[in-house]
């Protein structure tokens, strides 16, 4: 019983949701505010992280160090 009022308090949520993006475009631009400020951000650093390849780790500063 309990388990059935979760699924049905979800269900009703995603459908307010989904109904408030649908008909309210507007809101729509300020939900999706957060993503386009995280893409806004990637551009503005394009190399950091984009130019490293998987499994090529960079030298750390110490190999090249002997005592």
């Amino acid at each position: 019983m309990a388990v059935n009022l979760i699924v049905l308090a979800v269900t009703l949520l995603m459908a307010a949701f989904l109904g408030v993006w649908i008909f309210f475009p507007r809101l729509r631009a300020w939900m999706e505010m957060p993503k386009y400020r995280f893409l806004k951000q990637q551009r503005q650093f394009p190399g950091v992280l984009r130019d490293r390849q998987p499994g090529k780790e960079e030298p750390s500063q110490q190999e090249g160090r002997r005592p």
